[in-house]
């Protein structure tokens, strides 16, 4: 797994409510599918834990890195930032 890309300063994609956020994607590069159960991301010392979802091979998944935003399907919604 890793981060494969990351927005700081996104203001072109938006979230179900139309709002732009933050944001991040994690690709699994792996060969099986890995679950994020016990993974975390911390910012200013604070972590939000990653729900049991599993991530196929090849697959990304986006992180939407505020704790207010509506998600579309497929992505979370974390109360992070990743500055």
């Amino acid at each position: 797994m890793v981060i494969s890309e990351l927005s700081e300063d996104n203001a072109s994609i938006l979230d179900g409510a139309g709002r732009a956020h933050e944001w991040l994607e994690v690709e699994n590069r792996g060969a099986a599918p890995e679950s994020l159960a016990g993974w975390s991301l911390t910012a200013d010392g604070v972590a939000w834990p990653f729900p049991a979802v599993s991530v196929a091979p090849a697959e990304r998944l986006v992180v939407w890195c505020s704790g207010a935003c509506h998600p579309l399907q497929g992505a979370l919604c974390a109360r992070c930032s990743p500055r």
